[in-house]
């Protein structure tokens, strides 16, 4: 394993602990930050974004299954667990409130990494799926 895939492990384990400020220390500060909502411009920007899923599933884990680096990138694929107990932030600037639903869905997010922190990231996950496991 190396220095990429070390970066990008931590980054998961620190959000499975809800150490979002810890995630967000590993991410350059000019980084491509993508979600399937759209991009996010900033580490401040990021730092809502992952707090606002992280309020609304305070208890959420990250189960990777497979990691695979090339040089700089990284590939994870895994499993994004939850119980939705809190507002969950949505793109129109709406919050959907706690429904106390089980979420469970596979992701895989890109990662690049250089000198020891994230400067790409792009996470693809079924949208529709999530929500509707938190609607139906």
């Amino acid at each position: 394993m190396g220095e990429p895939t070390d970066v990008v492990t931590r980054y998961f384990e620190a959000l499975s602990t809800g150490d979002v400020d810890g995630a967000v220390a590993l991410i350059a500060d000019n980084a491509d930050f993508r979600t399937p909502m759209g991009s996010i411009p900033d580490r401040e920007g990021i730092r809502t974004f992952l707090a606002g899923f992280d309020a609304a599933f305070p208890q959420a884990s990250y189960r990777i299954d497979t990691l695979l680096e090339s040089t700089a990138s990284v590939a994870a694929e895994g499993i994004y667990a939850g119980t939705h107990n809190g507002p969950l932030p949505l793109p129109d600037g709406s919050s959907l409130a706690s429904t106390g639903r089980e979420v469970s869905v596979p992701f895989v997010t890109m990662f690049r990494v250089v000198d020891g922190a994230i400067v790409s990231h792009r996470p693809y996950w079924d949208v529709t799926d999530f929500l509707g496991q938190l609607t139906s």
